[in-house]
């Protein structure tokens, strides 16, 4: 999704997100010219040119990915409002009362290039919506990431399981009061991750 102001100086300036991955970021270098569409995202990683026809915008994203096309992924984007809707989960009422809330933690890795160790601060939401559903959703400040939905989530006895199928992550811990511990997979690393409730 892509949106739009006039900043300062009347400026283009825009931000480009993926709300199913609860992903959100600031635009840099965004230029239009007769019609066309450039600019750049996530600290230069992505790059966009497209041409705008009535309400609809198609053009290259160019991703460091080594399997997408060396000239870029097509991409159409159409002019309206978008909104992912949250996964109900199948959590017992007694799941969700012992669920609800904030559960903050730290998942701790090493970059395999540099050995430079990374520490990225999570917080998973467990919530009920107006229709009683239960929702849960991933937040990584630092990453730009908020609202990623929980796509599973199950709770038999003290063992949490939580898949988020936008970042392929799956969380597997023991429930012990305000406390979750227990183990994050990811792109074939599993690495140790400890939750601990809000107050």
């Amino acid at each position: 999704m892509l949106q739009f102001k006039q900043g300062a100086g009347g400026a283009l300036e825009g931000t480009f997100s993926i709300p199913d991955q609860g992903l959100n970021q600031p635009m840099t270098d965004v230029r239009l010219e007769n019609g066309e569409l450039a600019f750049r995202a996530i600290q230069g990683r992505l790059d966009f040119k497209g041409k705008i026809v009535g309400g609809k915008l198609a053009g290259k994203l160019k991703v460091p990915s080594p399997v997408a096309p060396p000239d870029g992924i097509d991409m159409s984007f159409t002019r309206g409002d978008y909104k992912p809707a949250p996964t109900a989960l199948a959590l017992s009422a007694e799941a969700i009362a012992k669920l609800k809330g904030k559960w903050n933690g730290v998942v701790s890795a090493t970059n395999p290039q540099s050995g430079q160790k990374i520490e990225v601060p999570v917080v998973v939401r467990f919530e009920t919506n107006a229709k009683g559903e239960s929702n849960a959703f991933l937040d990584s400040p630092t990453q730009g990431v908020n609202g990623m939905i929980v796509t599973f989530a199950s709770l038999e006895g003290d063992k949490l399981t939580v898949r988020i199928a936008a970042a392929q992550v799956e969380y597997i811990g023991t429930l012990a009061g305000n406390k979750i511990g227990g183990e994050w997979a990811q792109g074939g690393q599993r690495l140790p991750l400890e939750l601990t409730k809000a107050p």
